[in-house]
């Protein structure tokens, strides 16, 4: 090994200074003031006591004295710090909470001590303007509202042979044009999944690339939603942390009604594959209104074939829209792997947590990626491989 190397290895487990930590302690305590992630905030800190202390003495009032900062910092090096920015400041977006976790196991691992979670939550919050450079993007407010509604063709949609189902057709229409931005098929009983599905694709279609904008992009998102259908509590959480207002109404749209009496009556009584359903339906919407959401997604993805950003998965560049897409359940194996269906996700943090349970959210963008998630807390992101079976690959 080089001299040089030797030297940036040894830099790596240096302790930082007591002015640093003192600095990132304070600026802690300022944002905590600010009401930045308060629910992260150590049992141990009065907020309302912090913030009258503060309004007394001012910045002085955040200042820790070096015994507890030595005490809370303990074991704290460059390389602890360099870690922390690298878990806590990605587009994955993980909890402070989650990075203390991972950190823990991490310095169990290397035989390292073991930083308190004050030490973690404060770097954490020093690091939050990078994060936030991390994990935010560029959004545009629409004026009008988006539209939630649902159709229910008497079709019949055939799943295998002799087996069919009723579908529901949950569609996003912009109140304004008059457009359907997006519809999910799906069965009836699936309303829980699909809207929020439908919300999805509806969101993702109206990304524009933007070459100054954060990722390349500008995602236009609406000021209000307004619903016919019953949102599930997740999907209206989601759609508050979006900024979007969402509003219940027992009346409809004329899109809608055009639909129910023109197009869906005259499909009473016949099996259609969903794909042929849906190909149906976007080519009377083009017909109608000049525009079929299948459609112009095709002639967005060949114009914007080569703009920065829009050819990566969506949910990997906004982190929200994760919550939109369906959940499967999964157990870590003893040799750190997720299996599902013919997939093995494999990750170098899932193996901390042999039979741990998880959750597993799948990219609507890539059908082998999925977010993987412990305890309703983001681990990472792994990319499925196919299992080999039989000696050949499946």
């Amino acid at each position: 090994m080089s001299t040089d190397l030797q030297i940036g290895k040894d830099l790596q487990h240096t302790p930082l200074t007591m002015e640093m930590y003192q600095r990132i302690h304070a600026t802690a305590l300022q944002r905590t003031i600010r009401g930045l992630h308060l629910h992260a905030v150590p049992n141990h800190i009065d907020v309302e006591q912090l913030k009258q202390l503060a309004t007394h003495i001012g910045f002085d009032g955040c200042l820790i004295h070096p015994s507890d900062a030595e005490r809370n910092f303990a074991g704290v090096t460059l390389e602890t710090y360099q870690t922390i920015r690298e878990l806590y400041c990605s587009r994955l977006g993980r909890s402070i909470a989650m990075v203390h976790r991972i950190l823990q196991m991490l310095c169990q691992q290397e035989s390292a001590p073991l930083p308190t979670y004050e030490a973690v939550w404060a770097i954490c919050l020093y690091l939050e303007k990078r994060r936030r450079e991390s994990v935010d993007v560029s959004v545009v407010r629409t004026i009008d509202a988006w539209w939630i509604g649902k159709l229910s063709p008497a079709v019949r949609i055939p799943v295998e042979k002799d087996a069919y189902y009723l579908p529901g057709i949950f569609c996003i229409i912009d109140t304004h044009t008059q457009h359907m931005l997006a519809f999910r098929i799906a069965p009836l009983d699936t309303l829980a999944e699909s809207i929020p599905l439908a919300l999805y694709d509806a969101i993702t279609a109206q990304r524009q690339p933007r070459p100054l904008a954060l990722t390349g992009l500008i995602w236009q998102l609406p000021r209000r939603i307004i619903t016919e259908e019953t949102l599930s509590p997740e999907c209206s959480t989601i759609c508050k942390r979006m900024g979007i207002q969402v509003e219940t109404t027992t009346c409809t749209q004329p899109l809608l009604e055009t639909l129910r009496d023109t197009w869906a009556s005259g499909l009473d009584g016949r099996v259609l594959p969903r794909s042929q359903c849906a190909a149906i339906l976007d080519s009377f919407l083009e017909r109608i209104h000049g525009y079929g959401p299948v459609r112009e997604g095709k002639r967005r993805d060949e114009a914007f074939a080569h703009a920065q950003g829009y050819n990566q998965d969506p949910a990997a560049l906004f982190p929200l829209l994760r919550a939109l897409l369906p959940e499967r359940k999964g157990i870590i194996t003893e040799d750190g792997l997720v299996i599902d269906r013919y997939l093995r996700y494999t990750d170098e943090l899932l193996r901390f947590w042999p039979r741990a349970q998880v959750t597993l959210r799948h990219s609507a963008h890539s059908t082998n990626m999925a977010w993987i998630f412990l305890e309703g807390e983001i681990l990472c992101q792994s990319k499925g491989l196919r299992q080999v079976r039989d000696g050949g690959s499946m």
